[in-house]
């Protein structure tokens, strides 16, 4: 072998993403192409088929679409996995099955689909089997387009870390456009989803953040240097962050206005917003109200 292929392999070798096991990834329409779609890895079988069922709508019968998904672990009997009604059929599920760390008894099996609309959504349903017990994990709606493949350790450790995004930072200063949604990382820990994104482990993952983002916040983007005052939070300097955010964009386009109570009629009544002085007062609120502000740093500078 020469020593530019050997180089070119050893190259290779290190720029692969850490991953905690083998998976597979895979996107299916079974919709679409009405009929069933089987995936099976690491003991695992997934199989989706098409459904549909009649609904009367104002006198006027509606054929319906849906996709019937049916998990079934080594030595267990096939669970039935409802999956999220927000989700489209017709534009197709992401499936994954894996492990998200080498010493788990069992892989995971993710199923993700999408909404539809404008700027909208992505589901994630993550199908474990803890001590026996299957159980169906849920993460909250996020915008963008569908991951692209299994989770990957981040940091290192050797467990691999779902990321997803903080859509609260969309449309909060500025355009969709032009704004920035910090990642958020989760973990599977004794059956439940937990936020680790402050966790110290994390520090050169956010280190990278700050980086990236604060290039766009040093030419004025409002949005991008919210996103920088998350990062530095999330590094333990929320008031440097904070700082040159107001420095590098001192106004915002518009101010969140958050209702102090429940909604009427799909409206805030009148003088129970929340009016705040500029940007860094709707800034502070904002990561504070995320939970960005008043944790333990992920680590030094």
């Amino acid at each position: 072998m020469s020593f530019l292929r050997l180089l070119a392999l050893s190259l290779a070798a290190i720029s692969l993403p850490h991953t905690a096991s083998a998976s597979t990834w895979r996107t299916v329409n079974p919709l679409v192409d009405q009929k069933v779609a089987t995936l099976r890895a690491e003991g695992v079988e997934v199989r989706l088929e098409p459904h549909s069922h009649v609904e009367v709508v104002d006198g006027e019968e509606f054929e319906i679409g849906t996709v019937r998904a049916t998990v079934t672990f080594p030595g267990a009997d096939p669970f039935e996995v409802a999956v999220d009604e927000a989700v489209v059929p017709t534009h197709g599920l992401w499936v994954g099955v894996g492990k998200l760390a080498r010493k788990d008894a069992d892989p995971v099996v993710i199923l993700t689909g999408y909404t539809g609309g404008m700027h909208c959504c992505v589901t994630f349903q993550l199908v474990t089997r803890q001590e026996g017990k299957i159980a169906v994990l849920d993460l909250p709606m996020m915008d963008g387009d569908p991951d692209t493949g299994f989770p990957r350790d981040i940091d290192g450790d050797g467990i691999a870390d779902i990321r997803r995004a903080d859509d609260s930072f969309l449309y909060a200063f500025t355009s969709y456009a032009g704004s920035w949604a910090p990642p958020r990382l989760w973990n599977l820990r004794q059956g439940a989803l937990v936020d680790v994104s402050a966790e110290p482990r994390y520090a050169r993952f956010w280190q990278r953040e700050a980086k990236k983002v604060g290039k766009f916040c040093r030419k004025g983007q409002v949005g991008a240097c919210a996103a920088y005052a998350a990062a530095m939070a999330r590094l333990g300097r929320a008031e440097d962050g904070i700082a040159e955010a107001i420095r590098n964009a001192p106004q915002a386009d518009w101010l969140p206005e958050p209702c102090t109570v429940d909604y009427v009629n799909d409206e805030c009544p009148e003088g129970k917003a929340l009016v705040f002085s500029g940007f860094e007062e709707g800034l502070r609120w904002l990561l504070g109200q995320q939970g960005y502000l008043g944790q333990a740093p992920a680590g030094a500078d």
